[in-house]
């Protein structure tokens, strides 16, 4: 007897709720057992280790929701990459397992300050300098994604090991600009640019603690659901 595993074509709705719920519990147990397992061995007894699990599980949930201010960094750190797993979905949905999106959200970094540092610097007008380094960083972070993808059409390389691999050299590149030609002569000797421009920042809301890349965000993941769904 051979077992056949088919996708089905239209799940229930229940199951889109079902199946990330369960596999946020999932993942939260596994990472409470290595962290378990890890407090043991740094020399704490089993109850020790399970009270410290817990107590890092406390601030893990209560600093993101539980004050103002952890609420808004949390969804300014959401905005990236909920923009990078919206754009992995083409591939995912096409079977090409692209595992590079970390790398090409450092590329469009860097051509998006590039840009906004250096090629436009004297655009005064937000729109226009907003759009130029938008369609900058896009562009660089797809000409990275096209290296595994003209090498696995071409050279049958496996795409899961090219795109990996092209991580590292994204970060390293981007750390070597930050920690030397592009670090911010007044930034005290932290491994950052320069300030952006006033025309290059997005607008802001609540009294300037998120920019309206949230709104963006969710709107591109309601089209892109409306586009699968067709």
């Amino acid at each position: 007897m051979k077992l056949r595993i088919e996708k089905r074509k239209d799940l229930p709705f229940y199951m889109n709720i079902l199946v990330p719920v369960v596999s946020i519990i999932f993942s939260l147990l596994v990472m409470g057992i290595i962290l378990l397992i890890f407090f043991q061995r740094s020399g704490m007894s089993w109850g020790q280790a399970f009270s410290e699990t817990l107590s890092a599980y406390g601030e893990m949930f209560s600093w993101p929701f539980g004050n103002v201010y952890g609420i808004y960094q949390t969804l300014l750190k959401m905005v990236p990459l909920a923009f990078v797993g919206l754009g992995l979905s083409f591939a995912y949905r096409m079977k090409i397992w692209n595992i590079g999106g970390e790398g090409q959200l450092y590329m469009g970094a860097f051509a998006a300050t590039w840009g906004a540092l250096f090629l436009f610097n004297g655009i005064e007008n937000k729109f226009l300098m907003i759009t130029l380094i938008l369609l900058m960083g896009a562009a660089f972070g797809a000409l990275w994604a096209a290296i595994p993808a003209f090498m696995k059409a071409f050279a049958k390389t496996d795409e899961i090991v090219v795109t990996l691999m092209l991580n590292y050299v994204a970060i390293f590149w981007v750390d070597y600009l930050v920690y030397g030609p592009w670090k911010d002569p007044k930034g005290y000797n932290f491994p950052l640019t320069a300030e952006y421009p006033e025309s290059a920042k997005l607008p802001t809301m609540f009294n300037g603690e998120v920019h309206v890349g949230i709104i963006m965000v969710i709107v591109l993941a309601v089209i892109l659901q409306y586009v699968y769904s067709r």
